[in-house]
């Protein structure tokens, strides 16, 4: 078999591959009620772009990991948020950080909000 034909061979599994994706998801898309809906995925979903650090996996350094979760996660970088545990009671949450951290009584519209840094915190209190 030469070159050409395993080529025209893969192409034809292929398009064939891409037949029954598109019949499955026509299946899908009736299941889920959606017809008539656009259920074109948005032109950001099409492709990831490949900036620095560049494709991440398990063995890249950590920096990069880090990077790549703040660039895919962007939110607000004035505040972050912690979480607490009280176990005598069974409850967790999350919070504001704050400088000094949150006291029970404290005047809550005073708080200085901790930004969020590329460096961990280190809680003191």
């Amino acid at each position: 078999m030469g070159a050409d034909a395993t080529v025209e061979s893969e192409l034809a599994r292929l398009r064939r591959e891409l037949e029954r994706l598109r019949a499955e998801n026509v299946r899908l898309s009736r299941l889920l009620n959606l017809r008539g809906q656009d259920t074109a995925p948005a032109p950001e979903q099409l492709s990831a772009a490949i900036a620095p650090p560049g494709l991440v996996d398990m063995a890249s350094p950590v920096a990069d990991k880090l990077t790549l979760y703040a660039d895919r996660f962007r939110a607000r970088a004035d505040v972050y948020a912690i979480r607490w545990e009280n176990n005598r009671i069974g409850t967790s949450g999350w919070m504001p950080a704050v400088a000094g951290g949150w006291r029970t009584g404290a005047d809550r519209s005073a708080a200085t909000y901790l930004p969020l840094t590329a460096r961990p915190s280190r809680r003191t209190w």
